[in-house]
Formats: structure tokens, C-alpha cells, sequence
């Protein structure tokens, strides 16, 4: 049976909607879960980096977030690497030789007195950190107020160098800080926009059926 002309108006009411939002949806559902997608553009990432720099006196460092989709660690902010550095440390797994790869198995810190000779690097990752001139690494997990492992912060020195506990309280000081202001998603409300989105469409839809009712009425 074909579809009275009267109604044909109605069927494109909800893609219409769905058109006009899609924008907004998609990044609230996409990111959902995906700390990379959530953070990468954020400001309290380049924070973190210089707060933990400074408050370890390193020469280099770098943050990374975690892309859940691929199960790997991304570099979004770095101070003193080379190309050669950030283009092997693209991407790190949890199978990578190197600090932050064990890190990020283990959610624990990490910490590196010499890069030149601890067993825990890769010949090819010692190389390429050796080459960039950081001998020394400490990486530190990032975890959000609700457990949830969000990426990793690292920072590194041009000599040799172990790390004191009262160095790892400061950091863990500021990554706490920083995590409890911002580790939260910034679509944490995401469901509630999501329902708002859905009651805007179930409106809209109710408006189209009975303006469409009232003509036909009015036509009959």
C-alpha cells in the first residue's frame, strides 16, 4: 500500500533533525570513553607539561593520552624533542621497549636513572632517546577522579639522574590537581544533551504530526 502524499512532509522530520544536530552529537557520543578524542585540544594538558617540568627541573617532557580505540599512547604536547623523537614515540603501545610503554602496562610510575644502560628500552628506543640527548626519564600514568586511565606524563634529562621521592610527591601533587579540574570529560553531560537532543526531536516531531492532523482535518 503506498503512503498517503498527505503525509510525506512527516517522513523528513527526523532526518531534518538529525541533519541539523549532527555536529553536536557526534563529538559527545565519539569521544565518549576515548581520553584522546576528549583532550587532545585542551589547555590544562600544556599546563600539566610545564607544571611537571618545572617541578622535576627537566630539560625535556611530553604528554601523552591515551586513544582508547587503538590502545595506544599519543603525543599531544612536548617541550625540547626532536622530529626524530616525536616520529618514533608517535605511538606507543603497551608493548613498546620503553619507560612509558611499561608505564602504561602497569599504571604505575616509571622512573629511569640512566637511559644508557636499563634494560627496561629497546636497542631502536634507546638509540632514538640517546640520540636526542635524554639520558634519564620518569613517566607518570594519568588518572581521572573516576579511575579511569587517561594517558601519561614524562619527563626527561640530559644527564643521568634518580629522581627523589620528595620530586615524585610534587608531581603526583600537580597531576592530582590538575586531573581533579579537568580530568572529568568535557562532554561528561554528554547524556544529558543527548536527551535534550531526543526531547527537542520528540517535539519537534508531535508539532509536525499535529500541524499535519490540523490541515488534514481542516481538508477533509
Amino acid at each position: 500500500m503506498s503512503e498517503p502524499s498527505e503525509l510525506m512532509p512527516l517522513r523528513k522530520t527526523i532526518p531534518e533533525f538529525l541533519d541539523r544536530h549532527w555536529q553536536t552529537m557526534v563529538p559527545a557520543f565519539a569521544s565518549r570513553g576515548n581520553p584522546y578524542l576528549q583532550f587532545r585540544h585542551s589547555k590544562w594538558v600544556h599546563e600539566l607539561l610545564e607544571s611537571a617540568i618545572t617541578a622535576t627541573d627537566a630539560d625535556f617532557g611530553n604528554v601523552q593520552l591515551f586513544d582508547s580505540s587503538l590502545r595506544v599512547l599519543k603525543i599531544v604536547a612536548q617541550v625540547g624533542f626532536s622530529s626524530e623523537f616525536l616520529g618514533y614515540f608517535e605511538n606507543v603501545n603497551c608493548e613498546g621497549g620503553c619507560a612509558c610503554g611499561v608505564a602504561l602496562r602497569k599504571r604505575v610510575r616509571i622512573v629511569v636513572p640512566d637511559v644508557a644502560d636499563d634494560p627496561i628500552f629497546s636497542g631502536a628506543a634507546r638509540e632514538v632517546l640517546l640520540r636526542a640527548d635524554a639520558r634519564s626519564v620518569q613517566s607518570i600514568p594519568l588518572i581521572d577522579p573516576f579511575g579511569r586511565f587517561v594517558g601519561m606524563v614524562s619527563t626527561h634529562h640530559r644527564s643521568p639522574r634518580n629522581t627523589v621521592p620528595v620530586t615524585w610527591r610534587r608531581v603526583d601533587e600537580i597531576v592530582e590537581r590538575i586531573m581533579a579540574q579537568n580530568g572529568g570529560s568535557p562532554d561528561r553531560d554528554w547524556h544529558k544533551v543527548a536527551l535534550e537532543l531526543l526531547k527537542e526531536a520528540n517535539t519537534h516531531r508531535m508539532s509536525s504530526l499535529l500541524k499535519e492532523l490540523g490541515d488534514l482535518s481542516s481538508g477533509a
